[in-house]
């Protein structure tokens, strides 16, 4: 085995993750909201040389169902990433639409500096993404790529996980990760590579 890949974090993937009904419910809930999806940016501002997508924050019974699902699941997540153990806080949910073009750039899921987010009460731990999309694809590209602690941006030092429709990814919060560019020749906003983002939180030690 190559040394990058000795060094790649752990992940997990489970496929058909959740029930027919709900994929349909979130896809049809991008569909009637697509006027308020706005780009997205990133911890110091919007900057498209670093990312290119849109993402939707949404508070309805959907978000619920899907708090409900994923929550529940943090101690087997915990046990098979090997992260140390934890009483997730919250979840933290997003909606993102890759389209023609999109993506983004490798990046941690952690809070460091003197950010606004970094000097919150909230520590993520745990990401997990959900893969969404229409039948048939309409697009390509956009793996998530995980990359190797320490290593470099070579062809042994990453591990590109493609997005496969309601397929769940899980990782460590701090592990090293992009987005490929993505390619959806139509422009349709519908056949969009789309995500939900999710994190498992615990506030940090000593915040009220």
């Amino acid at each position: 085995m190559e040394q990058g890949k000795r060094l790649l974090p752990p992940y997990q993937i489970i496929n058909d993750f959740l029930a027919d009904d709900l994929v349909d419910e979130l896809l049809e809930h991008a569909a009637r909201h697509k006027e308020e999806f706005q780009a997205a940016g990133i911890r110091d501002g919007y900057d498209p040389s670093l990312r290119v997508s849109q993402k939707l924050y949404f508070n309805t019974p959907i978000r619920q169902k899907l708090q409900d699902k994923i929550h529940p699941l943090a101690k087997s997540f915990i046990s098979a990433l090997g992260v140390s153990t934890f009483e997730p806080d919250g979840v933290e949910l997003e909606l993102v639409a890759h389209g023609d073009g999109a993506f983004y750039s490798r990046h941690i899921d952690t809070f460091t500096g003197q950010t606004k987010d970094a000097t919150s009460e909230r520590q993520r731990l745990i990401s997990a993404v959900l893969y969404l999309h229409r039948s048939p694809k309409a697009f390509s590209g956009g793996a998530l790529r995980l990359y190797a602690l320490g290593g470099t941006d070579t062809a042994n030092d990453f591990i590109d996980i493609e997005p496969r429709h309601n397929s769940l990814v899980v990782f460590p919060s701090w592990a090293p990760h992009s987005v490929e560019r993505v390619s959806c020749p139509s422009n349709d906003f519908m056949d969009s590579r789309f995500a939900i983002n999710a994190w498992l939180w615990r506030k940090k030690p000593g915040a009220s």
